[in-house]
């Protein structure tokens, strides 16, 4: 794997097919992921991935046209620091 050859992994945590209102999305509405999904699916990403201790990059080449856009990245955001906030907590304990 290539984190023990000495790399850290970059994830790209919700590229910009799967958020309302992004340049890609407006020409593919199917793909667009529910508002609803998007803190469940990073849980789910940072569960799965955080024993490689990734840098997670929260877009993918994408635009900030409007509020949805932005609240699903700052969702993806929050999940995230939340996350690694309690699991810095419970080292610290």
């Amino acid at each position: 794997m290539a984190v023990e050859k000495g790399f850290t992994p970059a994830l790209v945590v919700l590229w910009c097919h799967l958020v309302e209102d992004t340049w890609l999305s407006i020409n593919d509405p199917e793909n667009i992921m529910p508002i609803d999904s998007v803190k469940p699916y990073v849980e789910y990403v940072v569960k799965s991935f955080t024993k490689y201790n990734p840098i997670y990059i929260i877009s993918g080449d994408t635009n900030f046209l409007s509020n949805k856009t932005k609240e699903a990245y700052f969702i993806a955001l929050k999940t995230i620091i939340g996350i690694r906030d309690s699991t810095s907590a419970a080292y610290k304990a």
